[in-house]
């Protein structure tokens, strides 16, 4: 499922656009996701320009479903448009450049292309507009102080599990809580998996599919946690998605928390403690991950999100650059 919202200048959020992903579309993604966790290293130039060239028409193709509904509503639409998508470790390489399936993909589309930070990702990673979204590591700190300069742990204590259940799939991801303007820290086993999803209730007996998905949850973290280089005390589980707000879901994913702090693979070497865990449900299921990509836009051309960072005297106030009034 992918949607659209704009987020006007008093921070309305108006709903635009929910559209279903074609087949293609979703097979894509579930390729990209897997490559680089099964074939280790970079793909071969051959290989690369071979699946760029189709991935760029597959999401050229979606975000002009996208782009056509929100004009429908809005207008021409303008510059400023942010994506926002499940973070894919092969296109690792291509976060910043030009040539990356993500800008290629907007430019068939006909966006038109702004950027005010040249090193920012070319898209956002889902797990992140969705805590975003949900007032989650918006991070002054990195963005307005500077990444280079800043004194703050890029790296947290949270490890987020982010699960996104739709009628059609179950997307999982595991990151680091890191600011959300920038690419997530040990973004690990992202997967998006088509037995899981809600429509799968109605071909079965339903009390089986939830057994099931648990235990698919669970061994999920399991894998996390045994390829984790640091220990791991607690995690924040993010639920989104057209089917999040599904009582039966809601009480599966209760379940995993509690099993995950009580399984010895889990324990912390420091303390021998089970990992702390908080449930975040969010707000707006369907349309949270582009609710974070209109925010990020929104902060990274109104200065005011960063002037009442600095009028805090948290850090030196001379480095505000005051041209940002201009954008």
């Amino acid at each position: 499922m992918s949607t659209a919202v704009a987020q006007l200048s008093n921070g309305t959020i108006v709903k635009l656009a929910k559209i279903a992903g074609t087949a293609g579309y979703q097979e894509l993604l579930q390729s990209e996701l897997q490559k680089r966790q099964v074939i280790q290293g970079h793909a071969t130039p051959h290989t690369r320009a071979h699946a760029s060239s189709h991935g760029v028409a597959v999401l050229a193709e979606m975000i002009v479903s996208l782009r056509e509904a929100s004009e429908a509503i809005l207008g021409d639409l303008p510059a400023t448009v942010a994506v926002t998508a499940p973070y894919v470790l092969a296109w690792l390489d291509e976060e910043t450049d030009f040539s990356s399936y993500v800008w290629r993909a907007r430019e068939l589309a006909g966006l038109k292309s702004f950027r005010v930070e040249t090193m920012s990702p070319l898209y956002l990673a889902e797990a992140s507009t969705v805590f975003a979204a949900n007032g989650r590591c918006l991070c002054q700190d990195r963005y307005c102080y500077g990444p280079e300069r800043t004194e703050e742990d890029i790296f947290t204590h949270d490890v987020v599990y982010h699960i996104s259940f739709t009628n059609n799939s179950l997307y999982t991801v595991f990151q680091r809580a890191t600011c959300f303007f920038h690419s997530p820290a040990g973004a690990r086993y992202g997967t998006i998996n088509h037995d899981f999803g809600l429509g799968r209730t109605e071909h079965g007996v339903a009390a089986t599919f939830w057994l099931h998905m648990e235990e698919y949850l669970v061994s999920q973290a399991e894998k996390y946690v045994k390829s984790d280089v640091r220990p791991t005390e607690s995690y924040i589980i993010a639920m989104a998605g057209e089917a999040a707000e599904n009582k039966e879901f809601r009480d599966t994913v209760a379940r995993v928390a509690a099993r995950i702090q009580g399984d010895e693979a889990h324990r912390s070497e420091r303390t021998g403690a089970g990992p702390k865990i908080e449930l975040l449900a969010s707000k707006e299921p369907v349309y949270a991950a582009a609710i974070g990509a209109a925010l990020s836009k929104r902060h990274e051309l109104d200065h005011s999100y960063c002037d009442e960072y600095f009028k805090s005297g948290i850090k030196v106030t001379d480095l505000h650059d005051d041209s940002r009034d201009e954008l």
